[in-house]
């Protein structure tokens, strides 16, 4: 099927998941009395697979995309921070959504009645 297993981002999403294992604050109806293991299927179990031949095709570029220049630290955006090369400043497209404390309300909305 050409799918291949990737150690380094099983780790990563694992650990992800791991640090929101003692939360209580997802949902109002979480009793901070109990514990919830938020996320164990996902740091016990997950694993990442990735299709090269799928993940290198022009529309699915924006999912591995990061900044690509190195002013004191890796990843910096090209053309901010001193880093003047910017003929390589990656499309709006392509960066992560800016997320916003009415977007977390719009989700916590969502999520309130889910049954527990």
């Amino acid at each position: 099927m050409g799918f291949l297993y990737s150690d380094e981002l099983t780790r990563e999403m694992k650990n992800k998941a791991q640090k929101d294992s003692q939360r209580k604050d997802i949902i109002p109806a979480m009793d901070p009395t109990k514990n919830y293991h938020v996320g164990q299927h996902l740091w016990t179990t997950l694993q990442v697979y990735i299709n090269p031949l799928v993940a290198s095709l022009p529309e699915h570029a924006h999912l591995m995309a990061e900044h690509g220049c190195y002013f004191h630290k890796k990843g910096t955006e090209c053309g901010t921070a001193g880093n003047t090369e910017v003929d390589s400043v990656l499309p709006d497209s392509f960066k992560p959504l800016k997320l916003t404390g009415d977007m977390d309300k719009e989700w916590s909305e969502l999520i309130k009645d889910l049954k527990l």
